[in-house]
């Protein structure tokens, strides 16, 4: 079955995904050494600030690279129409949910609904029959 749509909107969210991991590293990196330079001191709300904001950029650091993996293996797999189409259909979706504010969960969103909306071709009786027969 062709499945381009769903194919190209996978790949492009995992490119996106790929992106938004960059940036937002380089974000927290620029970020932590500005916080850095701007104090003389280090009380105990600053660490405990530093180490809650470490935490939360680690967590959306690993959904980013995790949902560029699954993207890009989801996108091959959808061309390859596999039997468990499905899963990885699901898997887009749910990446999709977990990133919803940006511009790759949306894409995500769209090809595992397209995924799993589009209904298989029915096969006629011609298509049925070998060559050889």
């Amino acid at each position: 079955m062709n499945r381009q749509a769903e194919f190209i909107l996978a790949i492009v969210g995992a490119a996106f995904s790929i992106l938004s991991t960059i940036f937002i590293v380089l974000y927290a990196l620029f970020l932590g050494m500005g916080f850095i330079a701007s104090m003389g001191y280090t009380s105990s709300e600053d660490v405990l600030f530093f180490g809650i904001f470490a935490v939360i950029i680690g967590i959306i650091v690993l959904v980013t690279i995790a949902s560029a993996v699954i993207g890009f293996i989801a996108a091959f797999k959808i061309k390859a129409d596999v039997p468990k189409i499905r899963t990885y259909a699901i898997l887009l979706i749910v990446f999709g949910g977990l990133q919803i504010s940006s511009i790759q969960g949306i894409l995500f969103l769209i090809a595992g609904i397209l995924t799993l909306t589009k209904k298989p071709a029915e096969k006629t009786e011609s298509e049925e029959q070998t060559k050889w027969e």
